[in-house]
């Protein structure tokens, strides 16, 4: 694919003007180091939060740009676990 052209604009092209970014939807191992994380470093705030999902924005607008949530499987492993750790503290142990 020696000097192909895929993916490179043509000179002097624009988008339409009603183009724009939506908000992305990502899949995180920890929702809050995650939270933490685009809040101090990218400095986006949660402007909604409900559950293991959240909404984060810049400041000043409530437009969402990130929406992080954690993977199936890493809320169900977190469920199991606190699930057997609180039967485990309410078994007698005599």
């Amino acid at each position: 694919m020696t000097g192909s052209r895929m993916g490179v604009a043509p000179p002097a092209y624009r988008l339409p003007d009603a183009t724009h970014v939506g908000a992305v939807d990502l899949q995180v191992s920890d929702l809050e180091r995650s939270l933490a994380y685009y809040q101090q470093v990218l400095g986006l705030r949660v402007i909604a939060r409900e559950g293991s999902r959240a909404e984060l924005g810049s400041a000043g607008s409530q437009h969402p740009l990130l929406r992080p949530h954690p993977r199936l499987q890493d809320l169900r492993r977190r469920q199991t676990r606190s699930a057997s750790s609180s039967m485990s503290s309410t078994i007698p142990l005599s």
